[in-house]
């Protein structure tokens, strides 16, 4: 992991080459970052919580500028937080569509690719296509079965 970022904000075990790490960032323990993504916390506070995986390519955003780009709105901030045991997959990008908050709760599947702009509940997969999935909890001691 590279010395440039502070180690009492970002406590990831793997920060890949040419990730940009930008503003009010929390950064977990155990949480794998891939190359090339981009984490702006520039706008208002992003916090990827404990166990997480980011995996290479991924943008995840406090802000959103389309509407002002096109003159029909104003620039959105939000808050972003990633829950615990969180993949999100090669590629995704995370960015509100509303002022104020995005959640992406625990043990959430986040598949490659996919646009991702409104909080999403704990224990979903969501796909590219924007549907989400209820992950099946089993009675067993593993925390959830595959669909």
């Amino acid at each position: 992991m590279s010395n440039d970022f502070p180690s009492d904000k970002i406590k990831a075990r793997f920060i890949g080459q040419g990730t940009l790490i930008l503003g009010d960032v929390i950064v977990e323990e155990n949480v794998w970052i891939g190359h090339y993504c981009l984490l702006d916390g520039l706008n208002a506070q992003l916090r990827v919580k404990k166990n997480s995986v980011i995996a290479s390519h991924v943008a995840i955003y406090t802000h959103n500028t389309m509407w002002r780009d096109i003159g029909l709105g104003k620039k959105i901030i939000a808050k972003v937080t990633i829950g615990e045991n969180v993949h999100i997959g090669h590629g995704a990008i995370i960015l509100p569509k509303e002022d104020g908050e995005l959640i992406i709760g625990d043990h959430v599947i986040i598949h490659a690719n996919a646009v991702v702009s409104t909080s999403i509940p704990p224990w979903h997969i969501y796909t590219r296509s924007g549907t989400l999935k209820l992950i099946r909890k089993e009675k067993s001691n593993l925390p959830f079965q595959n669909p």
